[in-house]
């Protein structure tokens, strides 16, 4: 059960099957975790956070709330009938196994801190001003009345059985009930705050504030302090048998006792960023800890040792980059770059810096620029900076612009021509932007002009050819790399966050209130999209001239498989923030938002791997096998020495359906699987380009 109070922006964790959306990287707060002894269980959080694991907390699985309210604690009667509790007053019951939540009132607008099951449909609920709630029919009506001083919290609620039950509060105060909440009655209070309780056998322990540990051994009659030997804040207190019982320390350690509470020692931690809120056993091989920024711990042996398996960065993420299908860079607010090597299966962090970065773009998957906006925002003096790396992240040079608040926007039309948009104080408050331009891979950037509106984005496909979108429907190109401007006409008046083109003439553009225009002509017209949202979009990308994904507010993640002529909205279920997109392929989509949240769309592109240590003689790509094929096919290739190589897939009439490899490889031969399980029937082709070779092979798609 989490008590302090949270404010960081939370997106929702999940796989979404039904839309073949996968989290890579989440790290949201979670504030309370759920199992009844069986491998189902329910972990929640902040903004309304509900997810289902199957499978002893190794997988998660979001379930919708329709409430953006902080849910603190969650509880179950049985496998489908269970309550949520929160912030605001939030009442949450679900009786089909948290597929759908309804909201209940208990009567109050004040924070619900924990909720227990008694028994059936008699469900107690504690939180501020010492009130307890009480329903003895599901949480139709609910009977209030204060425990104690009423100037304090109420922070934990526990049943032994039907009857009895347990509360502790802010003054560390213990009441104890024999007829399943109807009454309470005083028993003790701690040297500190009591922040959770719990009781197996006789045995009850509590733990709370500066490390205080309380115990009964007479179901709660008579009580002495443990010491514990923190002095942290000790949030969460379980037992996995009736001698073996458990602390999580707010610092990441675990405390365990091994003879019913007498005494407890440290099992595990503390760890460096770790902050545990609670801890609670699945089965009698699992115990999970959970708390801030994605924190999960796992025990598999009775709390003796324990595995991280998430944790971590609490900051945004504000853009992503594939300069290849498998590599992949990305950026947040916190000055991180992390990099993946394979699809985004696994993100390394590469940098941590004192930066707010915002933009990042590579040339190849070795060169790459990252820029940033500077932390001291209300300072016109303060400076940003732009990153650059020539290998793959491991080292990065800084380029600093003194007096330029923020840069943002990068990007390059080649290894040598690139441009980023800065701004003199907060965008927000709107004016001048600056464009500045490299044309020597960022060795000096020099203004190539300055806009007299608050421009969002730029997008350029040559050396001389680009776009820039902004306020009140603001749109013009430029066909002098970037030194003068002609004004294009939107038709809208809404901000225009995004921009791209994938070529000299089709381009899209999207904004405020579900705003998508899209040009057939180099943007001389613009014909606004249906998008079935009145959401402000942030960002659009093409992977090819059919496929394309724009992102924004309240989780929007709008498709497109037919140029942006209708689009599917598959949202985070969730209310926040998506604040980048991209796609590597015609298949693949990857987005990004707060608390280190990454997701793809597709799967991920398996790589190439050579399939042979004996270098071939000389280039080749080889007759796919089998041909005609449904759905999967092999096709292999051979280059002699180290070279850049990109393997695509056509249609019948020359699109691009999607692309298979592109990075540099070894000399070697090499294996791709192409599964075309998405595509319709027909003749598709396949090419392969090297450095100093190229070939183009038919095969045939039979369904």
């Amino acid at each position: 059960m989490r008590i302090t109070t949270i404010t960081l922006l939370l997106m929702i964790l999940a796989v979404q099957s039904e839309s073949q959306w996968v989290i890579q990287q989440f790290h949201p707060d979670y504030n309370c975790v759920y199992f009844n002894g069986t491998p189902v269980g329910f972990m929640a959080g902040s903004d309304g956070i509900i997810q289902k694991s199957t499978d002893n907390g190794h997988s998660w699985v979001s379930q919708y709330t329709g409430t953006t309210q902080d849910i603190t604690s969650i509880s179950f009667a049985n496998a489908n009938k269970g309550w949520a509790v929160g912030w605001g007053g939030t009442v949450l019951r679900t009786t089909n196994g948290g597929l759908n939540w309804v909201v209940q009132s208990a009567g109050t607008t004040d924070i619900l801190w924990d909720v227990a099951v008694a028994q059936g449909d008699t469900v107690i609920a504690v939180g501020i001003y010492n009130k307890v709630f009480r329903t003895t029919n599901g949480g139709t009506n609910w009977q209030s009345q204060v425990v104690g001083s009423g100037t304090s919290s109420t922070y934990s609620v526990f049943f032994y059985n039907p009857s009895d039950g347990y509360i502790c509060d802010g003054y560390g105060d213990v009441y104890t009930t024999s007829n399943a909440g109807l009454t309470w009655v005083y028993r003790t209070t701690a040297p500190s705050s009591l922040f959770s309780i719990t009781r197996v056998g006789p045995n009850v322990v509590a733990c709370g504030h500066m490390g205080v540990i309380i115990r009964s051994t007479n179901a709660g009659i008579n009580w002495t302090t443990v010491p514990s030997g923190t002095n942290i804040q000790l949030f969460s207190v379980t037992y996995t048998s009736p001698s073996v019982f458990l602390v999580a320390v707010d610092d990441g350690a675990i405390l365990r006792s091994t003879n019913s509470g007498a005494s407890f020692y440290q099992a595990s931690g503390p760890i460096s960023g770790f902050d545990l809120n609670e801890i609670i056993v699945s089965d009698s091989l699992h115990v999970i800890a959970c708390g801030d920024r994605g924190d999960i711990m796992h025990s598999s042996n009775d709390g003796v040792n324990w595995t991280v398996t998430s944790g971590g960065e609490p900051d945004n993420i504000q853009s992503i980059y594939f300069p290849a299908p498998l590599t992949g860079y990305a950026v947040n607010s916190d000055g991180d770059i992390y990099k993946t090597t394979n699809g985004g299966t696994i993100w390394s962090e590469m940098y941590i810096g004192s930066h707010n970065l915002t933009g990042v773009w590579f040339i190849n998957t070795s060169t790459g620029y990252v820029c940033s906006r500077s932390f001291s925002l209300s300072s016109r003096g303060s400076s940003s900076s732009i990153l650059k790396t020539t290998n793959g992240g491991n080292n990065w040079n800084e380029n600093t612009f003194n007096n330029i608040t923020s840069l943002s926007s990068i990007c390059f039309s080649d290894a040598l021509t690139g441009w980023v948009l800065g701004t003199g104080a907060v965008r927000e408050s709107g004016g001048n932007t600056i464009l500045l331009k490299t044309t020597n891979a960022g060795s000096n950037w020099l203004p190539a002009h300055i806009f007299t509106e608050d421009v969002r984005e730029v997008c350029f496909i040559s050396a001389q050819t680009g776009w820039a979108c902004g306020f009140n429907g603001f749109m013009q190109k430029t066909t002098n790399g970037g030194l003068n401007w002609s004004p294009q006409t939107t038709n809208v008046t809404t901000v225009l966050y995004s921009v791209y083109f994938l070529n000299g003439s089709q381009g899209y553009a999207c904004g405020g209130n579900g705003t998508i225009l899209a040009s057939t002509n180099g943007g001389s017209s613009w014909t606004q999209m249906v998008t079935g949202t009145t959401n402000y979009l942030y960002s659009i990308h093409f992977g090819s001239s059919a496929n394309g994904i724009c992102i924004g507010e309240h989780g929007t993640r709008l498709r497109t498989v037919n140029g942006g002529i209708s689009w599917i909205n598959q949202p985070e279920l969730s209310d926040m923030e998506l604040g980048d997109c991209f796609m590597p392929t015609s298949v693949n989509a990857y987005v990004c938002g707060p608390i280190g949240y990454i997701a793809n769309y597709g799967g991920v592109i398996t790589a190439s791997e050579p399939v042979s240590n004996i270098v071939p003689a000389g280039f080749s790509l080889d007759q796919n096998y089998p041909n005609p094929f449904n759905p999967s096919t092999t096709i292999t290739f051979s280059i002699p020495v180290k070279s850049n190589a990109k393997l695509s897939v056509f249609n019948s009439i020359g699109q691009v359906v999607t692309e298979l490899v592109n990075e540099e490889l070894n000399g070697g031969t090499y294996e791709y699987q192409f599964n075309a399980s998405k595509l319709s029937s027909g003749v598709y082709f396949y090419k392969l380009i090297t450095d100093n070779f190229t070939d183009t092979k038919k095969m045939i798609l039979v369904k």
